[in-house]
């Protein structure tokens, strides 16, 4: 498909005879916009939409073990260039606040944006710029290339921390695509977890009138649903309960901000750097890095974290639990700027680490902490059955000491470590 060059009355069976459109020169075809696919089908958008082109409205139906991809091919380099300097790597351990991976180039930053996607074509890594400070140029976690662009209802994603000096770099922004509405479906896998999945990578999803005022709600049911590489300026709400396996934004950046319930994931990226809505967790997971800005709020027993950095505040609403908790071999850090408060009745921040093994001041590396608006809590001794001593400042090291914090005039805390 080519925005630009293409035409409806194509066959769209290769870059020469590609269609313009995908309502006027697929779906009019299939005579539907929720078609039954047998076998995976694979648009390969060659150039950006320009806004409001089209409405794409899509509701496949995967059968067969079949996927359904969007992908942009050649996005054409914004710039490129090569590694200069480290300024800082990635590391939640330093500080706090911890540091990010900063570099220059051997020009300058003139030219690029924050939300660019940065392919480091010598370590085959992805990665997003989350800011840029005269010629300092901030990346998020850099992901290997491996995951993040082979088609998979499982992605495997490794995070690769070798960047240099000398390594080089290719910017570019995803292809505009005016998506709409998506509510894949499937049910039928025929290879364990690698199908059905739902597939979109290297597209800019746009938001009409400012960033974040439209919204981008994908609805996958019975199969996987990953973006991949891809911004948004919509604001994102996903609710994957009825997925196959894996719903989850992975080396994205969410600008308009999201809601994410039960079981889906922000993996790597960024998201809500405009500060113009929220990232919200209603059951929701973030891993891998992910860099929260603006106001987070926690409204869900089931939300979890891994690796995250959050960089203003974080609420964990009434009888919501936030769980730190280890999602793969790497060890869960909360770190960053942010403000976590425990804010309203019942509600609960855990050292939910594997094992119950890791102590808070391994996994929970931010300082400003509060519990109903106050820096301290009290112990709870098991032995009488009571909350002594009251005041106990609300630190890392003392909730490792007394295994926790508490207000038992609200039923707040900060519990664990205890298993998963």
């Amino acid at each position: 498909m080519n925005p630009i060059t293409g035409n409806d009355t194509n066959d769209g069976l290769s870059s020469g005879t590609a269609v313009q459109t995908i309502m006027g020169g697929i779906v009019s075809r299939w005579g539907t916009s929720s078609p039954i696919l047998k076998f995976t089908t694979t648009i390969h958008l060659l150039a950006s939409e320009t806004f409001q082109q089209e409405e794409v409205i899509l509701s496949p139906i995967l059968t067969e073990g079949a996927n359904f991809v969007i992908r942009g091919e050649g996005n054409p380099a914004i710039k490129t260039d090569t590694i200069d300097a480290v300024v800082s790597v990635l590391d939640p351990n330093a500080g706090p606040p911890g540091t990010n991976l900063i570099f220059t180039i051997s020009t300058t930053s003139a030219g690029l944006s924050v939300g660019n996607i940065v392919f480091n074509t010598t370590t085959s890594s992805y990665a997003i710029i989350d800011a840029i400070l005269g010629d300092n140029i901030t990346v998020t976690q850099p992901l290997t290339q491996a995951g993040l662009t082979t088609v998979s209802a499982a992605p495997s994603l490794v995070q690769n921390n070798a960047w240099a000096i000398g390594d080089n770099l290719v910017f570019y922004d995803g292809f505009y695509l005016n998506l709409k509405i998506l509510h894949p479906q499937g049910g039928d896998f025929t290879s364990g977890f690698d199908s059905p999945v739902c597939w979109l990578e290297n597209l800019y999803i746009p938001s009409d009138g400012a960033i974040g005022y439209s919204s981008f709600t994908p609805t996958p049911v019975g199969c996987s649903f990953v973006a991949s590489n891809c911004q948004f300026d919509a604001f994102v709400v996903l609710q994957a309960e009825l997925i196959y396996y894996a719903g989850q934004f992975q080396n994205c950046w969410l600008n308009g901000g999201f809601n994410l319930g039960t079981y889906a994931a922000i993996m790597g990226g960024a998201a809500n750097a405009a500060n113009v809505n929220y990232c919200g967790f209603f059951g929701g997971i973030a891993d891998l890095n992910a860099i929260l800005h603006g106001f987070t709020p926690v409204s869900s027993p089931g939300a979890r974290f891994g690796q995250v950095q959050v960089l203003n505040d974080v609420q964990v609403l009434a009888g919501a639990v936030l769980q730190i908790f280890q999602p793969n071999t790497a060890l869960p850090i909360l770190w960053g700027t942010a403000y976590l408060r425990v804010a309203q009745a019942n509600s609960s921040v855990a050292n939910a680490t594997l094992g119950g093994t890791r102590p808070w001041t391994t996994c929970l590396r931010l300082t400003n902490l509060y519990m109903n608006g106050i820096t301290t809590g009290y112990a709870f001794d098991a032995g009488t059955g009571t909350y002594t001593p009251p005041g106990v400042g609300i630190s890392s090291a003392n909730l490792d000491f007394y295994q926790g914090l508490y207000n038992p005039r609200t039923g707040c805390s900060f519990s664990g470590p205890w298993f998963e």
